[in-house]
């Protein structure tokens, strides 16, 4: 069974609305598919999350939104645990982060040795190395790009593990 994160665009209203009625994030989900608002990271979510922090599933605020980041909407399960709420205050922090790491950066870091040592999921990392920096490379860029349009908006975002 695969693990696939998506990262939602939404109202702050919206989030507020989630946090307080949690029941609520079946249908907000149900109602964003296929839309602009969301991004899927796919399974790269946690090899990403630990570039950016250096650890299998904590790290610093605000750099550990994927995979720690926010705030649990209740203990409604929408795959692996609840989804996350992360309010538009942090999503500036989160970008202007995420601005401080360029692609040459990123590239330094990308490390599949490493990633298959600590079991990072998938376990993907025997492929070849430049499609999987080429890809891995791609959710990184696409993630900037989304993070940078919510924080540009002032929403907030609902991150999915399911």
């Amino acid at each position: 069974m695969s693990m696939v994160c998506e990262v939602l665009r939404v109202s702050k209203a919206l989030a507020q609305g989630v946090i307080t009625t949690p029941s609520t994030i079946h249908e907000i989900l149900e109602s964003l598919e296929g839309s602009e608002a969301v991004l899927s990271l796919e399974k790269s979510w946690d090899g990403l999350h630990f570039m950016l922090t250096g650890t299998m599933s904590e790290g610093v605020s605000p750099l550990n939104f994927l995979a720690s980041g926010g705030i649990p909407v209740g203990t409604e399960d929408v795959g692996y645990g609840p989804a996350r709420v992360i309010a538009p205050e942090a999503v500036i922090a989160i970008h202007a982060a995420l601005t401080q790491i360029s692609e040459d950066d990123f590239k330094a870091k990308f490390n599949p040795e490493q990633f298959k040592a600590l079991e990072i999921y998938p376990a993907i990392w025997d492929e070849d190395h430049g499609e999987l920096l080429g890809d891995y490379l791609g959710y990184f860029l696409s993630m900037k790009d989304h993070i940078a349009l919510a924080a540009a908006s002032e929403e907030a975002l609902i991150i999915v593990i399911f």
